[in-house]
């Protein structure tokens, strides 16, 4: 019995050691593979290259403290790719020498998680030279992923076609088409990502693969909505867009009011009451936002004011009829909006021209940032609203400080928006949405970054009550990611704030297992595979070792 249990004892010992020897060994293997791979044709920048500090920069450079965007935004390489062979033998060579991957676009993912964080051994392939675009005939086009929303809207504006996309005009659309694409059009038409035919994907085994919903069904699905950067590099997308001369009805109107809590309280309850109203669920689409005059900022005019941006497109309604108007925009008027030269007006414009008008820079000059934002199943009702005002109103009073208050208005009543009604065509989570709020707080100092932080968590834990979808649908979207938490999501723990049920989450996730079940674009946003294939280490016993362990045995016996 003894020697027995000495055998097991050495045995033990011995497989220790190999599992150890095994993982060195893997470890010099890989190495050995690095130096002998080389980089790819592409321009490619590391962290010694005196272009890095310029190359790693993107939107996400002015999140939270100087600190907290320094260390979200540290790729040990930046590989810009000119066209799909340079991305294939990217991934190629990061699966050689053991990188993770990131995919940046735009560089317009607003907590930083298309770039790679510090320590971690992460390169960032970026598709924004990839700009093509092809009409393909009639209203179906092919769209290449570097583009920015304003590029788009330039190339298909003369084609009489429109594509529901945000409002910000630098915004890369690579990214954009997997995390929302909302937008005016929203309610309307839908996500962008509804528009989708097919796209054309790198996996991680380096095959280019052209997926629709028919040839794959359950990766088309993923892509549009999981999350961004999963699945593998989208090269391009084929739409069949909106044929914009069949809805002449368009009309845009923008109107302006100084910040007071009375005038908060009355605007946001009318405009959350109009959109509650059957009648406008596919026609009337308002963005209401609180923020300074643009720019004035940076000349130190921090006066905030209250914008109705409200676009009708008579989806259902078509012409719009007196009573319509009077129900729904009059009383914007009503409310006394500032007069010229700040925006007063309601006019019928081409559809295709208000898609194009409706930008915004949107820069941030040198302010820093955060944000949040939650998604509603329902509408806000007047105790949260009188909750925002005096919120905002402690908020402007902080010097060198201002927020860009927003709310989108999505979703319907009745049938729902047209957003609501393309539940099912992909996996973008958040189908029972009926308003949308993002809340942006600018900053001119790091030494202010913790008031700022408290303003935040303490909104979000006192309106909880009005936001919190639990067991229903997700809170937030990929479209507003937030800053605050961003360095310490994990989304196996926390995947209840971006998608409605845990079966959600793992149809998503054996998606991923499936195509890049090593998990080689990993980023804090990314779908993590069902098991983790990386952590099983192969025992690797050399054979002295194991002549060794015979000898000894036979001779205890």
């Amino acid at each position: 019995m003894f020697s027995f249990y000495l055998i097991f004892l050495f045995l033990t010992i011995l497989s220790t050691f190999a599992v150890v020897e095994g993982a060195s060994f893997h470890a010099r293997e890989l190495r050995d593979v690095e130096c002998a791979v080389p980089l790819p044709n592409a321009n490619a920048v590391s962290t010694k290259n005196e272009t890095y500090d310029i190359s790693r920069k993107q939107w996400a450079s002015k999140m939270g403290t100087q600190a907290q965007s320094d260390y979200r935004l540290s790729p040990s390489l930046i590989i810009y790719c000119d066209d799909e062979n340079d991305v294939v033998s990217t991934i190629s060579f990061a699966k050689a020498c053991d990188y993770k991957v990131s995919i940046r676009a735009g560089g317009h993912q607003y907590a930083g998680l298309s770039s790679c964080i510090k320590g971690q051994k992460c390169l960032q392939l970026d598709v924004s030279k990839l700009e093509n675009f092809v009409h393909n005939g009639g209203n179906n086009v092919t769209i290449g992923v570097g583009l920015t929303i304003t590029q788009v809207l330039e190339k298909l504006a003369p084609l009489n076609l429109a594509i529901p996309m945000g409002i910000c005009k630098s915004v890369g659309v690579g990214g954009h088409f997997q995390s929302s694409s909302l937008g005016f059009l929203g309610r309307s038409f839908g996500a962008g990502m509804d528009l989708v035919y097919s796209f054309r994907i790198v996996t991680a085994d380096g095959n280019i693969q052209t997926v629709t919903n028919e040839t794959h069904p359950e990766l088309y699905r993923a892509v549009l909505g999981g999350s961004p950067g999963s699945w593998g590099v989208i090269l391009e997308y084929t739409f069949n867009a909106i044929e914009t001369v069949n809805y002449p009805d368009s009309i845009l109107s923008h109107y302006m009011f100084p910040y007071t809590h009375d005038n908060f309280v009355k605007i946001l309850s009318h405009v959350l009451d109009s959109s509650a109203q059957e009648e406008t669920a596919r026609d009337l689409f308002t963005l209401f936002f609180v923020a300074p005059i643009s720019d004035n900022p940076d000349k130190g005019d921090f006066t905030h004011y209250i914008n109705a941006i409200i676009l009708y497109t008579g989806v259902d309604n078509g012409v719009m009829s007196d009573d319509f108007r009077e129900k729904h925009l009059q009383p914007y008027l009503d409310f006394g909006p500032l007069p010229a030269p700040f925006p007063n007006y309601s006019r019928g414009l081409p559809l295709v021209s208000i898609t194009s008008s409706l930008q915004f820079g949107f820069e941030n000059g040198e302010f820093r940032y955060h944000v949040h934002s939650m998604s509603v199943d329902d509408y806000f009702d007047n105790d949260f609203i009188e909750r925002s005002a005096k919120d905002l109103d402690e908020r402007i009073k902080v010097e060198k400080m201002y927020s860009s208050w927003q709310i989108q208005t999505y979703g319907g009543s009745g049938e729902g928006s047209q957003l609501n009604r393309n539940a099912g065509k992909n996996s973008f989570p958040l189908r029972n949405m009926k308003i949308h709020l993002d809340d942006w707080i600018f900053f001119e100092e790091d030494s202010q970054n913790n008031a700022v932080v408290n303003f935040i968590e303490t909104y979000r834990n006192d309106t909880e009550k009005y936001w919190k979808n639990e067991g229903i649908s997700a809170d937030s979207s990929w479209m507003s990611t937030d800053t605050i938490t961003a360095e310490t999501l994990n989304l196996s723990e926390d995947w209840d704030l971006y998608y409605p049920s845990l079966e959600y989450f793992q149809r998503l996730q054996k998606v991923k297992t499936e195509v890049d079940p090593d998990n080689l674009f990993q980023t804090a946003m990314t779908v993590p595979v069902l098991t983790n294939s990386n952590s099983a280490q192969i025992i690797r016993v050399q054979p002295t070792l194991m002549f060794l362990a015979l000898s000894f045995m036979v001779w205890m016996l």
